[in-house]
């Protein structure tokens, strides 16, 4: 198994400090303040679960699943 990346503020594109989570306007959560930023070492750095899902993981993801709220595409 290979050494896990190790999370910090760097990985994140926004500040995490003072976040907040907002609804658009379709009721869903905006997690953008989560997003990764370019080159983190979470993008990618993932697992899909085996077994079933409720979508189809390899059209969904860009890759391997980032570590993090919100999936880069």
């Amino acid at each position: 198994m290979s050494e896990l990346p190790k999370v910090t503020a760097a990985d994140f594109a926004a500040p995490l400090t003072g976040a907040t989570v907002k609804r658009n306007a379709d009721g869903s959560v905006d997690l953008s303040a989560f997003r990764l930023a370019s080159g983190s070492d979470l993008t990618n750095a993932g697992i899909v679960p085996p077994g079933s899902l409720p979508f189809d993981a390899p059209s969904y993801y860009a890759g391997a699943p980032d570590l993090g709220a919100v999936e880069a595409r």
